[in-house]
């Protein structure tokens, strides 16, 4: 259906969006978004472009930080 195809689209262009559509898959703990984790998304496909060289993330432990990393199956417009 064509609602398929745009929350395809939808999770290949922002690295937020998948993770949180695909939480479910990889945790069994519900996600709690915040919005620290947009930026940390954003920053993370803006480093994966190129856009940006060097990305340090500094958070406290169990706010997701390793997460959204592990998890290369969710790049942004671009290759590798």
């Amino acid at each position: 259906a064509d609602w398929v195809k745009a929350n395809a689209q939808a999770c290949k262009d922002s690295l937020a969006t998948f993770t949180q559509d695909c939480w479910h898959t990889i945790e069994t703990e519900p996600l709690v978004w915040d919005w620290y984790l947009d930026v940390m998304c954003s920053h993370l496909q803006l480093l994966y472009v190129g856009d940006i060289k060097k990305l340090i993330i500094t958070i406290p432990p169990r706010f997701l930080k390793s997460t959204p990393v592990l998890k290369p199956s969710a790049p942004a417009s671009g290759s590798m």
